[in-house]
């Protein structure tokens, strides 16, 4: 009996984007990395607002018109050192905390077939760049062979997430903490509730309104990042993101007041019974109250009260997230360049190998 052949399509405009919902939220549960960054409603959001000067690049797999298989890309010009490349990059790269394929049960052939099509059209594009691709996720060997049978030179730099799983309840989390960790938590209340009175709310799914999304803006106008939420394009992600998640129960927003005044958030996304941790920041202005320490252990005490299995704190290694009892994840960024591409090998191969040895070096002495 002779196989279906695999299509392979490129979607690249906005409408056919829109219209890959269905197939997309169809093929998203049988992949084996779950995430809320692989659903079409953040990454059609993202693009929505942030597409403009880039090429969209949707790499679709079908089987007798039935999607397989979806490599979100984009294409985009960047500049290093003056000099100027195309680089075919993960769709939604820098807000992207975990990029990746979405291919049905992970199977190789689909995921070798993407890869392919990818290093054929390589006239298209200088670098091609995967970020934030879990280590342990089915799509790496593939990709890694490909790019060795093809003869293309690579770069690959790990990254560190961290993840919380919540075992048991949080009185026995915090027994685990050590003393003076518990110690410094209650002080920090105290303290607080001497200025105030201390409020925690939290909202989720369609619970959460676009106020409480301003409230947010509000309290980074005095953040360590006041720039963050200035430009309109953000605003409007940020809107577009919670119209097309609420039904879907994602959004999740914990804030914390002073007598009625918001000066920390935390917000994320609940997915597959998870708190992607997305967002943070508070008032600058409490700083020496420590209210974003504070509004975390808050969080952390709601997530075990609600039965939540754990809490991912997705990208950077910030210090502070080692203090919870946390576990590391590892994820990593690639980038391939055909030898002939000089400049892409200089800017993005070389020099990046050479100031990570440089760095090595200086540990060492």
């Amino acid at each position: 009996m002779e196989l279906n052949p695999m299509e392979i399509r490129l979607l690249s405009d906005i409408q056919a984007f829109e219209n890959l919902r269905d197939p997309w939220n169809k093929l998203l549960p049988q992949n084996p990395v779950q995430d809320v960054f692989y659903t079409w409603e953040w990454l059609f959001a993202w693009w929505k607002h942030y597409g403009k000067q880039r090429e969209l690049w949707l790499v679709t797999a079908w089987i007798s018109n039935e999607l397989v298989g979806i490599a979100p890309l984009m294409l985009e010009e960047r500049r290093k050192y003056g000099l100027k490349v195309r680089v075919l990059c993960s769709l939604g790269t820098d807000e992207l905390d975990v990029g990746g394929l979405i291919v049905q049960n992970g199977d190789p052939q689909i995921l070798s077939v993407i890869y392919s099509y990818l290093i054929e059209n390589r006239g298209d594009w200088d670098i091609l760049e995967f970020n934030e691709f879990p280590l342990d996720a089915p799509g790496i060997d593939p990709l890694l062979s490909v790019i060795k049978k093809s003869g293309f030179v690579h770069h690959l730099r790990i990254n560190r997430h961290y993840y919380l799983p919540l075992q048991g309840d949080w009185l026995s989390y915090l027994s685990r903490l050590s003393k003076n960790m518990r110690s410094d938590l209650k002080r920090k209340i105290h303290r607080i509730e001497s200025r105030g009175k201390l409020t925690f709310k939290r909202h989720i799914g369609k619970e959460v309104t676009l106020q409480d999304i301003s409230t947010i803006f509000k309290i980074n106008e005095h953040g360590r990042y006041p720039y963050l939420y200035h430009n309109s394009e953000e605003r409007s992600f940020q809107k577009s993101l919670i119209e097309l998640t609420s039904d879907h129960g994602w959004p999740d927003l914990s804030l914390l007041f002073i007598d009625d005044h918001p000066v920390a958030y935390r917000y994320g996304l609940f997915f597959n019974n998870i708190l992607e941790d997305w967002r943070t920041g508070f008032d600058t202005r409490y700083f020496e109250l420590s209210v974003g320490k504070v509004l975390l252990s808050l969080v952390i005490e709601d997530c075990f009260k609600r039965s939540y299995e754990g809490i991912d704190f997705l990208r950077g290694d910030e210090t502070y997230k080692n203090q919870w009892q946390t576990l590391e994840r590892d994820y990593l960024q690639l980038r391939v360049v055909s030898r002939g591409r000089l400049i892409a090998l200089i800017t993005h191969i070389w020099l990046p190998k050479l100031k990570a040895l440089i760095k090595r070096q200086i540990k060492r002495w």
